[in-house]
Order: C-alpha cells, then sequence, then structure tokens
C-alpha cells in the first residue's frame, strides 16, 4: 500500500534560519535596467528564489561547501558563478541578452515532458511528488493530465478511449511488463516504482517515437536519476507503514538501497474502511539502483527492485452478499542500460532486462495462478551531425512467457510464448527556423503469427509565432492481444490503431496553452465468438472494430498570482467499440465523455509550507443493464472528488525533516462510480444491481521524512 513516496519534496523549500550562504544582489541587463522574475539558484538543487520588481533578491541556504549560482532570464544568456562555503556575499549580476539566438521549432503533438532537458516542458518531475490526487504515485499524476480518464477503482491509466493496457511503461528505455502492484476487483492499483527514482519523465498520449512499440494508445517514458550529488540516509514514517534508505556516493559511482513496508491495519482503525478486510493488506518493496559512469560521457545503470502484495479483501457478489478475495503476488524486475557518446555525433546506447510476476487469485469460484516471465534487450545508435539533424536507428528483441490455470479445477491450464523482434529507423529535421519533420518505422516481427507488420511514424511542426507553433502526428501501432485471451488463442492477430493528432501550443512568460485534437481507428481488437465455448480457441477471434475521437485542452499558469502555480486540464471524448462480448458497437464502461482536473500550489515562504489542492470531475460513465432490452443504455452518476495536501519543511537536528499530511475526497462525496449486476438473476427473475464505490470516504495520510546527511 504505498501511498507516498515524499522524501525528495526537501528539494523545493528554501530554509532562511541557520544558513550557511547568504547572497543579496540585484539582477541587471546592460544599460543597467532591472529584471524582474530572474530565476537565480544553486545548480544540481532546488534552492532558488526569484527576483522581485526591482530585479533584488535574497537567497539563503544550508548547503555545505562551496556552491555554483545560476541566473536565467528568459531571452538572455544564463550566468554561472562560483560561490564559496559559508559566503556572505552582495553582488550585481548583469545579463547579456541572446541577440542571435533563435528558437527551434519542436515536436509537440500527443507530447508531455518533465524532464529538465525536454524542450517540450509542461510540467517538471516534482509536480509528480506534490499533486495531492497523487499520493506520491506516478500515474496518480498524470491523471491530472488531459487525455487520461478518471477511473479510480482501478488505478491504471487509461488514455484518450483505450483501455489500461494500451499504455505501456519504460524505464530507461526498456519496457516494463508489470508496472502496477496486484489488487482485486474494485480495489485501485498503484505503480510499482517512486517517484523520486526518475529525474524525467516523458508521457505521450498518441503518436510516439518508432524507437517503442506494442502500445495501441499511450507510451509513458520514465528516465532513472543519474549520480547523486553526496552520500545520505532517508527514513519515512506514516499512518500506512515506514520506509528507509541509503544512498552512497564514490568518485564516478554511486549505490543506493531502500526498503519500504506498508500495512493498512492502523489506517483502518483510524479511517475505517467501507467493508472490513479479512486479511489488512501489506506490501514489502526492495529496490537497489547503481549508477557508473564510463570515461567522460558513458554511463552504466543497474535497477533492481522486488514488490510483494498481499491481502483479502471483500467482493460484493450481490446487494446483501459479500466473498473475500485473496492476492498473494511477488515481482521482481531487474534493468540494465549503458549509453555512451562516442563523438560530438555519434551516441551509442542499449539495456537488458527481466520482469518475473507470480500472483495468485483466490476467489469462491477457483484459486487462479498466473506466471509470467518477459525478457528483452535492445542496442541503437543516434547519429548527430548538426543541431538541425537527429538520426536514431536501433534494434529491439524481447521474449514473453505466460502461463495461467485454475488450480481448483485439474486440467485448467494455458499460456503462450511468443517472442517479438523489432527494427526501427527516425530522423529529426530542422527546416530552417520555422518547420521541423521526424519521420520514422518500425516493422516488427510477431513469432506466433510468424508475420511482419510495418509501422510507419510522421511528425510535422510549424513555428507560427515567437511563442507558438502548430504541430501534426500521424502514426499505426501494433501490439499483441491481451494475455488473458492469447493463452487460449495463439493465432490472435496483433490489434492495430491509426493516430491522427493535430496539436497548437502557445508558451510564454510562465504561461502554457496547448489544444490538441485528435483520431484514433481501431482494427484486430479481441471479439469473442459466441456460438463457440468460452475457453475453446475459437471462442477468440480479431475480429473487433473501434474508433477514439476527441480534444483535450491543458492551461498553466505560474505567473499571474505570485506563489501560485496552478493548470486545468479538459478533455472531450467520443468512443465506441464492437469488441469482447459486445452485442453492438457501444461506449465502453470506463468512459467518461467529458473530464475537467484542476491542480493548484501555494507556498508561503514566512510558514516554509506549501499547500495543494487537486479537483477532479468527470460526466457519467455508460453502465448496462441487463434488465433492459437496450445495451449500455444506463449512465453512472457524475464523479468529483476534491484533495488537498500540505507539507511542512522544518530543520531539526541539523537534517531536513518534512512533515506533511493528504485528504483525498475532502468534501466526502459518496456516489457510486458505475454499477456492476449479478451475473445469474434472483428468484424474481431481475438481476441485482451492485454499486462500485471507494472502500473508504475518505483517504488520509500523515508522514514524516527526514534525511540525514
Amino acid at each position: 500500500m504505498k501511498k507516498i513516496q515524499l522524501i525528495f519534496l526537501l528539494i523545493i523549500f528554501a530554509i532562511p534560519a541557520f544558513s550557511q550562504i547568504s547572497i543579496h544582489g540585484k539582477i541587471e541587463d546592460t544599460d543597467h535596467h532591472p529584471l524582474p522574475g530572474a530565476n537565480i539558484y544553486f545548480e544540481n538543487t532546488y534552492e532558488g528564489t526569484t527576483s522581485d520588481s526591482d530585479g533584488v533578491f535574497q537567497l539563503t541556504s544550508q548547503l555545505e561547501g562551496a556552491q555554483r549560482l545560476k541566473v536565467t532570464f528568459l531571452g538572455y544568456i544564463p550566468y554561472t558563478v562560483a560561490i564559496p562555503a559559508k559566503a556572505d556575499t552582495i553582488m550585481v549580476i548583469k545579463l547579456q541578452p541572446e541577440h542571435n539566438k533563435v528558437d527551434e521549432v519542436v515536436i509537440t503533438a500527443g507530447t508531455f515532458g518533465t524532464a529538465d532537458d525536454e524542450q517540450t516542458v509542461s510540467l517538471k518531475a516534482i509536480d509528480i511528488l506534490t499533486t495531492p490526487t497523487s499520493e506520491g504515485d506516478v500515474y496518480g499524476a498524470l491523471r491530472t493530465l488531459p487525455g487520461t480518464q478518471q477511473v479510480p477503482e482501478d488505478g491504471r491509466l487509461f488514455v484518450r478511449g483505450g483501455e489500461a493496457y494500451e499504455t505501456k511503461t519504460f524505464i530507461d528505455g526498456m519496457e516494463m511488463q508489470q508496472p502496477y502492484s496486484s489488487s482485486t476487483p474494485d480495489l485501485p492499483s498503484r505503480g510499482r516504482f517512486s517517484p523520486e527514482l526518475f529525474k524525467g519523465t516523458l508521457f505521450s498520449t498518441g503518436g510516439y517515437s518508432a524507437e517503442y512499440g506494442q502500445a495501441l494508445s499511450s507510451a509513458l517514458i520514465l528516465r532513472t536519476i543519474d549520480l547523486p550529488k553526496e552520500s545520505f540516509t532517508s527514513i519515512g514514517l506514516l499512518n500506512v507503514g515506514f520506509q528507509g534508505g541509503y544512498t552512497k556516493r564514490f568518485d564516478k559511482a554511486s549505490i543506493s538501497a531502500s526498503g519500504e513496508y506498508y500495512n493498512l491495519g492502523l489506517n483502518n482503525k483510524i479511517n475505517p474502511p467501507r467493508n472490513a478486510f479479512a486479511e489488512d493488506p501489506i506490501q514489502m518493496n526492495g529496490l537497489v539502483h547503481a549508477q557508473v559512469k564510463s570515461g567522460k560521457r558513458g554511463m552504466w545503470k543497474t535497477l533492481y527492485s522486488f514488490n510483494h502484495h498481499q491481502l483479502i479483501a471483500p467482493y460484493a457478489t450481490s446487494a446483501t452478499n459479500l466473498e473475500n478475495v485473496a492476492v498473494n503476488s511477488t515481482n521482481h524486475y531487474v534493468n540494465s542500460t549503458y549509453r555512451n557518446m562516442l563523438s560530438d555525433t555519434w551516441l551509442v546506447y542499449g539495456g537488458i532486462s527481466g520482469d518475473y510476476y507470480d500472483d495468485h487469485i483466490k476467489m469462491e469460484e477457483g484459486n487462479y495462478h498466473i506466471l509470467d516471465h518477459y525478457s528483452q534487450g535492445r542496442a541503437g545508435l543516434k547519429y548527430l551531425p548538426s543541431e538541425k539533424v537527429k538520426i536514431n536507428m536501433g534494434l529491439d528483441a524481447n521474449w514473453h512467457d505466460n502461463e495461467r490455470s485454475n488450480e481448483a479445477v485439474a486440467g485448467q491450464k494455458a499460456g503462450f510464448t511468443q517472442r517479438t523482434l523489432a527494427t526501427y529507423a527516425e530522423g529529426e529535421f530542422q527546416l530552417g527556423n520555422n518547420w521541423a519533420v521526424r519521420l520514422g518505422v518500425r516493422p516488427e516481427y510477431f513469432g506466433l503469427l510468424e508475420k511482419v507488420k510495418v509501422a510507419p511514424r510522421l511528425s510535422l511542426a510549424r513555428k507560427t509565432g515567437e511563442h507558438s507553433q502548430l504541430s501534426l502526428a500521424y502514426g499505426t501501432f501494433y501490439q499483441n492481444a491481451p494475455d488473458e485471451y492469447l493463452a487460449f488463442n495463439h493465432r490472435l492477430n496483433t490489434e492495430e490503431a491509426k493516430h491522427f493528432i493535430l496539436n497548437y501550443q502557445y508558451s510564454y512568460d510562465k504561461r502554457d496553452f496547448r489544444i490538441e485534437t485528435y483520431y484514433k481507428d481501431y482494427q484486430n481488437l479481441v471479439k469473442f465468438n459466441q456460438a463457440s465455448t468460452e475457453y475453446a480457441p475459437s471462442y477468440y477471434t480479431s475480429s473487433g472494430t473501434g474508433y477514439s475521437k476527441g480534444v483535450d485542452l491543458f492551461f498553466r499558469d505560474r505567473k499571474s498570482i505570485p506563489l501560485l502555480d496552478y493548470w486545468i486540464a479538459y478533455s472531450y471524448l467520443d468512443t465506441k467499440r464492437d469488441y469482447r462480448d459486445f452485442p453492438t458497437k457501444a461506449t465502453p464502461g470506463f468512459v467518461s465523455k467529458n473530464t475537467l482536473s484542476v491542480v493548484g500550489k501555494y507556498w508561503i515562504a514566512g510558514w516554509n509550507t506549501q499547500f495543494g489542492f487537486s479537483f477532479s470531475a468527470a460526466s457519467g460513465r455508460p453502465y448496462d443493464d441487463p434488465n433492459t432490452p437496450v445495451f449500455m443504455d444506463k449512465k453512472a452518476p457524475a464523479y468529483s472528488s476534491l484533495s488537498l495536501n500540505a507539507a511542512h519543511l522544518a530543520y531539526l537536528f541539523g537534517n531536513y525533516t518534512i512533515f506533511y499530511c493528504s485528504v483525498g475526497n475532502v468534501l466526502g462525496r459518496d456516489k457510486p462510480y458505475t454499477y456492476r449486476y449479478t451475473e445469474t438473476p434472483n428468484s424474481s427473475g431481475v438481476y441485482e444491481r451492485i454499486p462500485v464505490q471507494a472502500e473508504t470516504l475518505r483517504s488520509i495520510i500523515l508522514g514524516v521524512f527526514i534525511q540525514i546527511k
């Protein structure tokens, strides 16, 4: 029950007391005019400030040793100066204008970047940690972005009308087959990794690069941190468990080890669930992360993680009956990658990874066991002859073995072994100052089908003004049929989606606006043959189709109100499918036509405290009432939820300390997310309706996080 990972929140707060470095100064241009709003910060930290309306600033810090102070301002060349240890300095800094710099046009269609070196930045990595609704989960924070659906009872990412399995997660370029924790029906899953592990996040809601595949709708590309600046120990105490870790920094290497234990027993006494758990949820996590610098510009990274999750949760089988569902799952994941600049124009990269997943689910109807092995190897080259030309090419191979059985029924066993081989080549070209184009192709060989599928990709962008641009993207995307169906019919075709995306973006003076419209065409979705017997190979076909179209809006403002950072995301979605057991084309039950998210964070310097809020709303989702002749003709109530959090920084006994509090669904909304029905009618011939609701009315997180240097 990994509810939060906020030890790195400490990096966003400045500490005016007990300072070891104190700097007072003024930022000017070469004509002695003040530059208000300039960013002043210490390199490789988040400790900094901004200049006021007169260009004046004051910065104090507890950082030890000599530091490098950096000053940036839009339209001016960044300025860096060395600051000695325990300095008390007064300075006037003059910034030089960038007379000859021309902003390049970049490809932004379908992409939200959060890495500091991405030109398509919409969110910083720290935003993921401080978004109240996320509770420290990467996927929870991403659900506040446009294009995502609110499916609170599931917890996974549903993007632009796609099911959760259509979004794939890549860590340092390597696909992770099992990115979520196991759960029971109607209880949300969470991501297996802490946000603090990653230095950058690239979230593509469609039209992503040919370098990646096997994702019909969306790609989440996560990049792990490089060498940390220094050694430290971290400790976290929460109402749901505890965590601890140690990082050792060497000259050209580092290694980190951390462990977490979560038990909802205490929390369930403080905040009782709607239905009591027969066994309180327990989760144990372990992680080892090592980095070794190779030469001047190379880096080896190796990551190993262990997750164990167990619980016995109530599940309603009728309006009056509950049965216990027991889950006991274990996941091991290892990832080792290498990147190196061989010269100023050639970069080599590659890696291997393995994902082992062992899941036991015990219900009244059976005792199910899933054993999944996934291995991947990839290698690639990037050729960068100039700032206007980028060529990327590589090879990607994976092996996937899946076995599933009902241990309560002799002989009820199925599985598959799939081998996939892909190559890719992609070129990005700057055509003058106003145009950019990216052309790519990804041929993929699917072993079970003994077929090659070719997936073309195209993106085009044009600069429409000094701060705005227009982008479009097209691509074909293939993905293996879901494991639970491919296990019974090995000849299922690969599912296919074609993406068409048009994007407009305006960014200026700490304000960002983007609007994006899209259309997706689905083919070869899994469709059940009702004339056949369930679990027989002929029951599963590839005749399903569908479409998805909509508009996404995003606005972020870090300027209008001092110390307030907020964003607004809205999505309109129109989608229908004829797949699975649908008798006709209809909107799936995980889809809301309208979705809105508003996120805000306000910093009160005098209190060393940040307050945050997240409000999410969505129109009612469709559901099917088997008591009526019309399919999917009912609508669940509209969804809304307000979450609040606060983080206070203290400096206790020489160590950074964070006191954290978060409350989800503050207003106590208690309407069902949706409804499902009993599998058989009652004695009156009526299928009984069962509401799907949150297990607790509100979620409460209390924590103390300490970093010891």
